[in-house]
């Protein structure tokens, strides 16, 4: 992937919400792409 093609994925994402999990150290980024909610999860799992 080059460098502008994250570039423009990163300004055309909205992130709306930040869930972190406590428990487990996980965190997650509810954003919307294009109209579609998605949701990326960063961190180690159970």
């Amino acid at each position: 992937m080059a460098l502008s093609d994250q570039k423009a994925i990163r300004t055309s994402v909205e992130v709306l919400d930040v869930a972190r999990d406590r428990s487990t150290g996980r965190v997650a980024f509810i954003y919307e792409n294009k109209g579609h909610r998605r949701y990326l999860v960063v961190g180690r799992g159970p």
